[in-house]
């Protein structure tokens, strides 16, 4: 009897994960492959910062999603991608890309790769997807060089954070107090 019974649950169970999947599927193409997300946080470009942010992300259970490009697909991208929290994206704000992580329904979008050029060119993708939204999201982008903080700007960014240049004044407050 207990055979039985473990074989019977476990065959329905079995049956369930398969239903469950397949809906899964018919549902994602349905919605053209579109996260089903609203109000989320959007980060593009998955460096240093990007991990720091999705694991704190994770830790609070804030919705997020990550655009990346290239496939370099390391641990971190992989637990990502494995969580459906990953999208792999041919270049820096590809319109397909954010179309399908839902930007324009996104609270705020942070870009944040490893290169000022593709930052602001992900910042000029991003701000031309969201040109005829009404309730933009804010885009924040982050940038190494202090001569590039006006192209962020000038490229969309509504929030530009240079992390060296900030830490680079901090020093120079810390050093002039210590003279």
């Amino acid at each position: 009897i207990t055979i039985g019974l473990l074989m019977f649950t476990s065959g329905i169970t079995f049956v369930g994960y398969l239903f469950s999947t397949k809906l899964h599927k018919i549902l994602f193409n349905i919605n053209k492959g579109k996260i089903s997300m609203n109000n989320h946080i959007v980060l593009i470009g998955f460096g240093i910062m990007g991990k720091i942010l999705s694991d704190r992300y994770q830790k609070s259970n804030t919705d997020f999603i990550v655009l990346d490009v290239g496939n370099n697909m390391d641990t971190d991208r992989e637990i990502l991608r494995e969580k459906e929290r990953l999208i792999i994206s041919p270049y820096p704000g590809h319109k397909d890309t954010l179309s399908k992580a839902r930007v324009n329904e996104a609270k705020i979008v942070i870009v944040n790769f490893e290169t000022d050029a593709d930052t602001i060119l992900a910042v000029m993708n991003v701000s031309e997807y969201l040109k005829d939204c009404k309730d933009k999201p804010k885009v924040l982008a982050r940038i190494y060089y202090e001569d590039n903080i006006s192209k962020a700007k000038l490229a969309g960014a509504d929030v530009v954070i240079a992390p060296h240049v900030m830490v680079a004044e901090e020093i120079e407050n810390w050093r002039s107090k210590l003279q």
